[in-house]
């Protein structure tokens, strides 16, 4: 299996030279992407919010190989990026460094390969360098989500090194070695498929009978293996989201679209230009250039293969080209671009060892072949330095559909450029860019889902709901709109109208993990605790690994007085991701609820650490402050709070409660005043405020604000209370019983509203009444009882 030198010593030092400039100088070409970061074009799909990307760390291999990612079944890929996930989990280095020293190692198999197959290292060498440092491979090697593609043609390349090794051998251990890289190269991309008819061609480069029984049975398990993966593509491309959308043309078309997507290719092999991201199909009638091109292109390769069909080196180029680049070509459509440079990166060693042979002929002259590598080497040096400037244009979402939409603009684009836009926060760009995105196609339906979501992150949920609303009505059962658009409504306070659309969601596609997590936070709401704890132990079923539901699940802990799960879940959100600031902001929240303070405000430190923007973590250490009295930090957070929202009502309501304790009664109006604008349905507000209208005996207005909290809530067992003493002042007697009695049916460990209602029972002459209610006041521990009993109970 060793590589056989030449024999010459110059010619071994050759050798090696020239795998030392093959690996310097495609090194050189593509160091900037080194610095490159994750884009949002797949790679979100594939690392960042993957749910295969740990599974090697929980030790779960199965799902690898048992299910389909993205309309692929390609589970060395995912597995793969997996293993960089351990090295530095999401930093994008370690991911970018394995695509280059892939794409490398593959410069290496195709000069090994070349070598092999013609015996000429200068022919092989420029071939290789021309597949190194051309700038076409730039969307392979400097974007992550398409380690496939470097990870394809790395097996597919050493099996086919094998397989030549056997035809020119007949050494058996070789053929074996590449029939199991064969089975990598399409565990790794359904591409690979295309190894089989290439084998063929080393057949025929190596003038073996290629109809003669032994041949063909040596090709059998090859294309059997090639049958089965290209079913198993073609059924998973059919579960992908990119068949969604896809225009429907008539065979014909394709065939004009494909005839001009190869020539597309082979113009871009000559001379880069346009290399953009995502090339879309013509917005109207086919142009009439695409018929033009097509019939070029299909007179340049048959003129080819007729006229130098003796010429081995010329007929293998062709075929190689043509064998890979075939089902790529949108005969059979496969996703929604009309073409894509990646396709071309495994076919473009055809054309450049077809473009190296050709030029070497043409220059045959005496010494033309220093005229000729002189031309290769200016060519190879122009293409490197290209390349180096076009891997930066994937340092980033922003940089790459920027360049896309200054070369070839396309509705993709524009959404993709305002995905990022909105993950950024710049919402008002990100609008633009969805409505422009519609204007080059109105039925781009995640357009408008993400222009909801541009939306709603303003605030505006009306005007997002509508926009979901179109998504819906271009396909009814787009999950993504219906999650988005109960999340509106669920914002909107609409909690029965979010809970259908997160009903039907979970009907389409059981396991959508986020509306099983949102779901249970509207059924919190509505009051329906154990409803909302299954959905939350449904989230955890089906990743047992999501610290959102440990941490939500123990809200709904906390809230069924379970504080120790409460905190247990909490612990186990932390440990799964010590990054996440709700997980401490609950485990706060617990440790509160127990009067472990000071470890309250331990997480709530540390929530704040890792997002010092979270106004619900400042609102819950200045409650905590609260409770210990260190009033000048509660008010500072309360403060922080609203700063950072002055549309927070739970921050207004809480300063008000502590500036109405402090003696600041304006104060705490002011701020009851403004909560009620922004958490109109809050009971606590309206009660608070009646107890600050006692002060000026507005006793009116005492009770105008607790009936509105009442109607709130009719289990609030204070405001009854405090509506009973209200109407007491105001002479309505039988009113302020009936309160009274309301309030203890509601709590009857309440000492105050047995205290107050003594007080009106002796008052109205049930002295022995009066004093029951006393006595039994002062058990529960309200001291106030003491005097009346010491006065009137003797």
């Amino acid at each position: 299996m060793s590589i056989v030198f030449e024999k010459d010593k110059k010619q071994n030092l050759n050798f090696v030279l020239f795998i030392i400039l093959i690996g310097f100088l495609t090194y050189w070409s593509y160091a900037p992407v080194l610095n490159n970061k994750f884009t949002n074009w797949d790679d979100p799909n594939y690392v960042t919010e993957s749910p295969y990307i740990n599974l090697i760390e929980r030790g779960d291999y199965k799902p690898y190989f048992t299910e389909n990612h993205m309309g692929n079944y390609h589970p060395f890929s995912l597995i793969s990026l997996s293993l960089d996930y351990q090295l530095d989990k999401y930093n994008p280095l370690p991911y970018h460094r394995t695509n280059l020293i892939l794409h490398i190692l593959n410069s290496f198999l195709v000069f090994l390969l070349i070598y092999r197959l013609l015996g000429n290292s200068y022919t092989a060498f420029f071939t290789a360098l021309l597949f190194g440092v051309h700038p076409i491979h730039a969307e392979s090697v400097a974007w992550i989500a398409e380690r496939k593609d470097v990870l394809f043609t790395f097996f597919f390349l050493i099996s086919l090194w094998f397989y030549a090794g056997f035809a020119k051998d007949k050494n058996y251990v070789y053929y074996g070695l590449s029939l199991v890289l064969f089975i990598f190269s399409l565990l790794s991309k359904g591409m690979a498929v295309s190894l089989a008819p290439t084998l063929v061609l080393v057949d025929y480069f190596y003038e073996r009978n290629i109809k003669s029984t032994r041949v063909i049975l040596e090709k059998v398990p090859f294309f059997l293996l090639a049958l089965f993966f290209g079913i198993l593509a073609v059924y998973a491309q059919s579960l992908g989201p990119d068949t969604e959308g896809i225009p429907d043309y008539n065979l014909f078309k394709r065939l004009v679209f494909a005839g001009y997507g190869c020539s597309q290719y082979v113009l871009k092999l000559l001379w880069p230009y346009d290399l953009v991201a995502f090339y879309p199909y013509p917005r109207a009638e086919i142009p009439f250039y695409y018929y033009i091109a097509s019939i070029a292109v299909t007179v340049f390769f048959t003129c080819l293969v007729i006229f130098f069909r003796t010429n081995k080196i010329i007929i293998f180029s062709v075929f190689f080209f043509i064998l890979n680049i075939l089902l790529v070509l949108q005969i059979l459509p496969v996703g929604k671009a009309l073409m894509a440079d990646r396709y071309a990166y495994l076919p473009s060693i055809g054309f450049f060892l077809l473009l190296v042979f050709a030029t070497e002929r043409a220059l045959s002259f005496k010494k033309g072949y220093l005229v000729a590598g002189g031309i290769l080497s200016f060519y190879i040096l122009c293409l490197g330095v290209y390349n180096y400037k076009q891997v930066q244009v994937w340092k980033d979402s922003v940089s790459l559909w920027n360049y896309a939409i200054d070369h070839i603009p396309s509705d993709v684009a524009y959404n993709n450029r305002g995905v990022e836009f909105n993950r950024s926060g710049e919402y008002n760009q990100a609008i633009e860019d969805f409505n422009k995105a519609l204007e080059f196609n109105p039925s781009h339906k995640e357009a408008y889902n993400n222009l909801g979501v541009a939306l709603a992150n303003l605030g505006k949920n009306k005007e997002a709901i509508s926009a979901y609303d179109n998504a819906l009505k271009i396909q009814p059962n787009y999950v993504n709109a219906l999650y988005n658009r109960g999340n509106s409504y669920a914002k909107l306070n609409k909690a029965k109208i979010a809970l259908k659309d997160y009903d039907q969601v979970l009907k389409l596609d059981p396991k959508y993990l986020s509306v099983y997590n949102n779901r249970g936070l509207v059924l919190k709401s509505l009051g329906r605790l154990n409803d909302a704890l299954n959905d939350f132990d449904k989230a955890i079923l089906l990743d047992p690994f999501n610290a959102d539901a440990y941490s939500n699940r123990s809200l709904i802990k906390y809230a069924l007085n379970d504080i120790n799960g409460a905190m247990e879940d909490n612990q186990k959100a932390i440990s799964i991701n010590p990054n996440v600031t709700a997980s401490y902001l609950h485990s706060g929240i617990a440790k509160c609820r127990v009067n472990d303070f000071k470890g309250a405000l331990e997480d709530f430190d540390k929530a704040i650490a890792i997002n010092p923007s979270d106004k619900e973590v400042y609102l819950n250490r200045g409650i905590t402050y609260y409770h210990i009295q260190s009033l000048d930090f509660a008010l500072k957070d309360y403060n922080k709070a609203i700063e950072l929202d002055s549309s927070y009502g739970e921050a207004l309501l809480n300063r008000g409660i502590l500036k109405a304790n402090t003696g600041n009664i304006n104060g705490a109006l002011k701020d009851y005043a403004k909560a009620i604008v922004f958490i109109p349905d809050n009971p606590l507000v309206y009660g608070n405020r009646a107890i600050l209208r006692f002060a000026s005996n507005d006793f009116k207005g005492v009770i105008e604000d607790l009936n509105k909290a009442i109607l709130l809530d009719s289990a609030y067992a204070d405001a009854y209370c405090n509506r009973g003493l209200a109407k007491a002042n105001q002479g309505d007697k039988e009113g302020a019983m009936k309160d009274y009695n309301k309030a203890l049916e509601l709590n009857k460990s309440f000492g105050l509203a047995y205290n107050n209602r003594g007080v009106l029972r002796y008052q109205s002459g049930d002295k022995k009444g009066g004093c029951e209610d006393w006595h039994e006041a002062l058990k529960l521990n309200f001291e106030g009882s003491k005097a009346f009993i010491q006065a009137y109970c003797k």
